[in-house]
């Protein structure tokens, strides 16, 4: 696990507490089960792509070369979605 890794679950995990939070205080389902799906889905990508996807292939087109750069084998990935 690479020290990259690490920030992106801490953010998650900064992201989780604070989704339970405001599922105590509002109530309401709208308030925090939107941002914490969405942004788990953004964090978590890298992850789910080097899942699914191995590493030693070779990308058919140019939208899977992108997602195996930008996200895969990116490790300044976190940088980009941590303002969300």
């Amino acid at each position: 696990m690479k020290p990259p890794d690490f920030l992106r679950y801490g953010i998650w995990g900064v992201l989780a507490a604070t989704a339970d939070a405001n599922r105590r205080e509002y109530h309401m389902t709208t308030t925090w089960l939107p941002h914490l799906v969405v942004n788990s889905v953004a964090l978590l990508l890298p992850d789910m792509l080097r899942l699914l996807i191995p590493a030693h292939r070779k990308p058919d087109n140019l939208v899977e070369g992108v997602m195996d750069e930008m996200v895969r084998d990116n490790p300044k990935y976190v940088t980009y979605v941590f303002p969300l």
